[in-house]
C-alpha cells in the first residue's frame, strides 16, 4: 500500500539498496542486498574470504511483501571502529514516498565471525516483521523497519564468544593505543562471573587490572563492578564498584572523580534504546559454559 507522506527523513539504520524503482523480482532483490552489504563491509574495513553473492539469499512473496532473507557472515573479520568513525547522522535525506510492506522472516548467521582477533558466533531471526519501502528526493531506495508493529512478530538470536579471547583482544587494542599516544601498557586483564538467573535477575561480577605507565610514572589500577541484569527487560544496573591504586597520584584522582564515576556507573544500561520504536526485549540472559560467554534473547 502506498502511503500519502508527510514531511520526513531516511531513518538513520535503514538500508540503502541504490536507485529506484524498487526491485520486482528475487534476483533484482537479492543483487540489491548483495550490493549494500559489499558496501557496508568496505565501509567498515571488513574482510570476507569468499563472495558475499554466496551467502545471500532472498525472495519476494505477494509484492512489495518480502517472503525471506538469509545472510551468512561466517569468517567475515571486523575491524574494531573509533567513536568518530562510527558517528552518524541521525536522520538521511528526505523521503519522497513510501510502501509498506512485511517481511515474514530474515535470518543472519555467522558461525563465528571475527573482530579483530576475537571469534563471534551469532544468529538471528525474526518473523513478521513490517518493513517500509522508502525513495527518497533523490530517486534512492532505501528500506527500513517500520513503526508499524504485525501481529505475531517475534525475534530471537544467540550470540557466543570466549571470555579469554576476549581479554586477548582488550590486551592488542589497548597496547595499539598506547602505542598511539607513547603509553607503555605492562597488564591488561579482566574476568567476569555470571550467576544464574533468581527471580527474573542476574548478578553479574566483572573484575579487571590495568598496569602501565607514562614516561616514568607507573601506575596500577584494579576495579570491581557488581550489575545486575533485569532478564524481562534487557535492562541492567551497578549495584556497587571499586576502584583502587596503589600509585598516591591515581589514588588521588579516583577520589577527585568518584562522584561523577559513581553517577556516571549509576545510570540504568537500557538495551531497548537501540531498537526501533515499538519494539522491546522479551527476554535476556547470559550464561557460561566453560569459559564462552552466551546471550540468549527474544524480543516482542
Amino acid at each position: 500500500m502506498t502511503v500519502a507522506m508527510t514531511p520526513v527523513q531516511v531513518p538513520k539504520d535503514a538500508v540503502s539498496l541504490g536507485k529506484g524503482p524498487i526491485p520486482e523480482t528475487d534476483a533484482e532483490l537479492k543483487q540489491r542486498i548483495i550490493e549494500a552489504i559489499e558496501k557496508d563491509l568496505a565501509e567498515n574495513g571488513a574482510t570476507l574470504p569468499v563472495p558475499i553473492a554466496e551467502r545471500v539469499a532472498a525472495a519476494f512473496g505477494e509484492q512489495p511483501n518480502i517472503s525471506s532473507v538469509t545472510v551468512d557472515f561466517s569468517n567475515v573479520t571486523l575491524a574494531v571502529q573509533d567513536e568518530a568513525s562510527e558517528q552518524q547522522p541521525d536522520l538521511g535525506p528526505a523521503v519522497k514516498k513510501k510502501v509498506e510492506a512485511e517481511l515474514s522472516h530474515v535470518a543472519v548467521r555467522a558461525n563465528p565471525a571475527r573482530l579483530e582477533s576475537m571469534p563471534v558466533s551469532a544468529s538471528f531471526e525474526l518473523e513478521n516483521l513490517a518493513v517500509d519501502w522508502l525513495t527518497d528526493a533523490n530517486g534512492d531506495v532505501w528500506l527500513a523497519v517500520s513503526e508499524r508493529k504485525l501481529e505475531g512478530f517475534s525475534g530471537q538470536g544467540e550470540l557466543q564468544a570466549d571470555i579469554d579471547d576476549a581479554r586477548a583482544l582488550a590486551r592488542e587494542l589497548a597496547e595499539r593505543a598506547a602505542k598511539d599516544d607513547s603509553v607503555r601498557i605492562k597488564e591488561v586483564d579482566f574476568d567476569i562471573e555470571v550467576e544464574r538467573p533468581r527471580g527474573g535477575e542476574q548478578r553479574i561480577r566483572a573484575t579487571g587490572v590495568l598496569d602501565g605507565g607514562y614516561k616514568f610514572i607507573g601506575a596500577q589500577v584494579k576495579a570491581e563492578v557488581d550489575a545486575v541484569l533485569e532478564n524481562s527487560t534487557g535492562k541492567a544496573r551497578v549495584e556497587d564498584f571499586k576502584l583502587r591504586s596503589s600509585n598516591p597520584l591515581v589514588k588521588l584522582m579516583l577520589l577527585v572523580f568518584r562522584k561523577q564515576i559513581r553517577a556516571r556507573l549509576s545510570e540504568p544500561i537500557d538495551l531497548n534504546s537501540g531498537l526501533p520504536k515499538g519494539y522491546r526485549i522479551d527476554h535476556l540472559e547470559l550464561r557460561t559454559r566453560g569459559r564462552a560467554l552466551i546471550a540468549t534473547l527474544r524480543l516482542g
